[in-house]
């Protein structure tokens, strides 16, 4: 069974590979972008470059280079349900593309590539990261999925208006792989794990262990509460937006081996107001009591969960506006393309995360020394 799975996949390699193939001259206009990368990073980083282009209307050429051929196949079937990807494996000496986008150094291609504006990547973004003119950090995002299926800008905005029910939210998976060596002693962060059990040690929420009692709360009226829904259950992601929408606070825990994950931008987007341990990983830096609450300790967890409770309405929403403000001015894709777009540079460094693998990310951790 397993052969046969591994020949229907590479089957669908091929065919999506055959699928985003051109072999002729594109039309070219100021919607292109060319992917062109000597050292590729994992599917996971790349498609975070896909989704800021073709949320923005872009047509992604992506220069395919022969040394890569395997990672292009995986790379095919990964992106399959993207609609304007294009492979090009032909030379490119009389196209001209409105952005080129490469990990190599600016005028190293100077003669055989052409572009209006030329972005740089660089595979340093850190909380020691400083951002000179013509350098960007590229946002944190929420997940790959909620922007290739059920992202709609006019359906965040409702989201935002949603009559809140419960205080305090968390919902994910957690497990042991949320508590490892990476997150203790390189971030120095409690992790998810941890954090959760804590939670459970000392009855700071009230689990719910059904997804049918937990549709019967927010039917209800407001629910001055603190809720965790337990590991077993998954919230469609066709209904994760709205669902944090409910919250007033979520708590945003950190992922597997990164201190942030996706939920902190989604919780973001709607205006429910996160919980974290780690704002400084978000350029520019989170602020306690501005944008978020924050804790450094488990003590310290208890002590924002209780002042979560005290505050007021009001308080909760001039929180609740500047959350949504720093998502606009520093989370949405579409603004900082834009804002790339604009800029008088014609070279542009773009900060991301290292993460061609996990040894490569924990000795670039090793060198920060955080």
């Amino acid at each position: 069974m397993e052969i046969i799975k591994l020949y229907k996949k590479a089957l669908e390699s091929f065919f999506y590979l055959f699928k985003f193939s051109i072999v002729k001259t594109p039309f070219l206009n100021n919607k292109t972008v060319l992917i062109d990368l000597k050292n590729p990073p994992n599917l996971r980083r790349l498609k975070e470059f896909f989704i800021l282009f073709s949320l923005s209307g872009y047509t992604i050429y992506y220069r395919v280079r022969f040394n890569h051929f395997v990672f292009i196949l995986r790379l095919a079937r990964a992106i399959r349900d993207f609609k304007n990807i294009k492979f090009i494996w032909y030379n490119l000496f009389n196209n001209i593309f409105y952005i080129l986008l490469s990990d190599l150094e600016p005028n190293s291609q100077k003669k055989n590539i052409k572009a209006s504006k030329e972005i740089y990547i660089r595979y340093d973004y850190s909380p020691k990261l400083e951002l000179k003119n013509s350098h960007f950090a590229m946002p944190l995002t929420m997940h790959h999925s909620i922007y290739l299926y059920f992202y709609k800008e006019d359906e965040i905005l409702k989201y935002r208006q949603t009559e809140r029910k419960i205080k305090i939210l968390f919902a994910g998976n957690v497990d042991k792989m949320y508590h490892n060596d990476v997150l203790h002693k390189l971030i120095k962060k409690n992790s998810r794990f941890e954090i959760v059990e804590y939670i459970k040690s000392k009855n700071l929420a009230e689990i719910i262990y059904s997804e049918e009692k937990f549709n019967s709360l927010l039917q209800g009226k407001y629910y001055n509460s603190f809720i965790l829904l337990d590991n077993k259950i998954r919230i469609n992601q066709s209904k994760w937006l709205k669902t944090i929408s409910y919250a007033d606070f979520f708590l945003c825990l950190p992922g597997v081996i990164f201190p942030w994950a996706h939920h902190v931008v989604e919780a973001m987007a709607v205006g429910s107001i996160p919980i974290l341990n780690y704002p400084e990983w978000l350029i520019p830096k989170l602020e306690n009591k501005i944008n978020c609450l924050v804790f450094n300790s488990l003590k310290e967890l208890e002590d924002k969960i209780k002042e979560a409770f005290e505050m007021s309405k009001e308080e909760i929403a001039i929180l609740r506006n500047n959350v949504i403000k720093y998502y606009e001015t520093n989370l949405c894709l579409k603004k900082f393309l834009n804002r790339l777009e604009l800029s008088s540079e014609k070279f542009i460094y773009l900060h991301t995360l290292s993460c061609e693998s996990l040894t490569s990310f924990i000795k670039f951790l090793r060198k920060l020394d955080i």
